[in-house]
């Protein structure tokens, strides 16, 4: 990875933030802008032209990683259980990636920050690590033993889909809970 240059997006409800790290992983640039809400082929295109400002920044084609909210179903390659309701079922990564005419790696948001943060942030060095995050939505991420855990359905970590077990729209000591 010597010389490669990073691109770090951030898709997220409310904003779409981009990076650009150098070689030795320092930030060379960042930017921020607001995320086109309900309309996915404006998504994509606020992605790709954040993609395409970030790597004017560098003098060779940087690799590029987007995070997202909910998660790429690896049977149908489409979006599901996302908080921006408006990727959802849709093949998003290949849609970027035809886009802008090179791969992608795309993940869940959660899972992206948990693994930064086990790797170089506060949690490095711990065995297990849970990372929450907050936003227009909540989910999560575990990583154990420097991995990230999927689950059976790729949500291992989203405990912002959890229902709970009292959540039945039932009275409980004569308050309605909604």
């Amino acid at each position: 990875m010597s010389g490669t240059y990073r691109i770090g997006i951030d898709l997220g409800g409310t904003k779409c933030a981009g990076a650009l790290l150098g070689p030795d992983g320092r930030e060379v640039t960042r930017t921020r802008v607001k995320t086109p809400r309900g309309d996915y082929d404006g998504t994509i295109r606020t992605v790709v032209d954040l993609i395409t400002q970030l790597s004017d920044g560098a003098p060779s084609q940087p690799t590029v990683g987007v995070d997202m909210p909910g998660i790429i179903d690896p049977r149908t390659r489409t979006v599901k259980n996302s908080n921006a309701t408006w990727i959802q079922g849709h093949t998003f990564q290949e849609d970027l990636e035809k886009a802008l005419g090179r791969a992608v790696r795309v993940a869940n948001d959660g899972n992206c920050f948990t693994i930064a943060e086990a790797r170089d942030g506060a949690a490095a060095g711990a065995a297990v690590v849970f990372g929450a995050t907050l936003g227009t939505g909540c989910g999560g991420g575990v990583v154990v033993n420097g991995v990230c855990l999927n689950g059976c359905n790729g949500i291992a970590g989203e405990w912002g889909h959890s229902p709970l077990p009292w959540a039945d729209k039932t009275v409980r000591q004569g308050r309605p809970c909604f």
